[in-house]
């Protein structure tokens, strides 16, 4: 369309261009996930949260440039570096480049989580929960035994999902690190509430009188309430669903053989890791400062530009 009478509509084109040297996170959300995950154990299902995780690696190898991930629940947060450059760093195609690349693993994925090949496994883990039940308990609901019948069984994705996303810009690492830092808050703050939710769903209250009862509570009363009434220490919950989901890259040497003398070498790559623990203190980003450290610009090229 080079030189076309139509080209002027490009200068109706709104200039998005993100403001250089500043950190970029974008965040992508699920929307209307309450009926998409309605299926889904409760409080949590580790199939969700492997799906959830599986997309975000791949968005980290589809766009090398993204230094970290962070997620939890429904959402997942993405970091691009301060220096970078990627898509003449305009928000729009930031944006939906990882939501779309996002949403389009999460359909691919659905099944090798949630498919008939994972049926299998999940009954078996609960055949393992039922035995541990029926150890501690004389009687059994009979709701509670159609409950894990259907945990039981494959899900079927109930409709297409889709997420939504935003952009955020970060002036410096302090402030990168108070928004992660937020977002755990509010990964511990869901994770509390949903654990002592569903335990007393579990011991036959309703929805209602389970949300009348938590209403207005703090966390040492929801700590006590788990430990007094169910016998359960919040912090041996599952660490994916306390703190959530951290995803970063981290280079390592691997044994390599080389094609043309067969013989045994080692060469460095960047591979993805996946925890679950702590980012508000410093602990993780002392043991991987490259996440967050900022390249410094090759001091004679920016004078060599300067004198042309």
């Amino acid at each position: 369309m080079t030189n076309s009478i139509y080209e002027y509509v490009r200068k109706f084109e709104k200039d998005d261009a993100i403001m250089r040297s500043t950190w970029i996170v974008v965040r992508v959300d699920g929307r209307n996930f309450s009926n998409l995950t309605k299926n889904w154990e409760k409080p949590f299902d580790a199939r969700g949260g492997r799906l959830m995780n599986k997309c975000a690696s791949e968005v980290m190898r589809s766009i090398g440039e993204i230094v970290f991930a962070y997620g939890h629940s429904d959402e997942f947060s993405f970091v691009f570096p301060r220096e970078t450059t990627i898509f003449q760093r305009r928000s729009s195609k930031i944006m939906s480049t990882i939501v779309s690349l996002f949403t389009s693993n999460f359909v691919h994925y659905w099944d090798e989580e949630f498919g008939e090949q994972n049926e299998k496994i999940e009954k078996e883990k609960e055949k393992q929960k039922e035995q541990e039940q029926e150890q501690e308990e004389e009687k059994e609901n009979e709701n509670e035994k159609e409950k894990v019948k259907i945990k039981q069984q494959s899900i079927k994705m109930p409709f297409i999902p889709s997420f939504d996303a935003r952009v955020i810009v970060y002036p410096n690492v302090e402030i990168l690190r108070d928004y992660f830092s937020w977002r755990q808050v509010d990964c511990h703050i869901n994770c509390l509430y949903n654990t002592c939710f569903y335990a007393l769903l579990n011991d036959g209250m309703t929805n209602n009188e389970a949300t009348l009862l938590l209403k207005d509570t703090y966390s040492s009363d929801k700590n006590e309430l788990l430990f007094t009434r169910f016998g359960l220490n919040y912090n041996n919950v599952d660490p994916i669903e306390r703190k959530g989901s951290l995803i970063y890259k981290k280079k390592v040497k691997i044994q390599v053989k080389r094609k043309d003398t067969n013989e045994y070498g080692t060469r460095t790559k960047n591979l993805i890791f996946v925890e679950h623990r702590d980012l508000i203190q410093d602990t993780f980003w002392n043991e991987y400062p490259h996440i967050l450290e900022v390249k410094k610009k090759n001091k004679k090229s920016v004078s060599k530009r300067r004198q042309k």
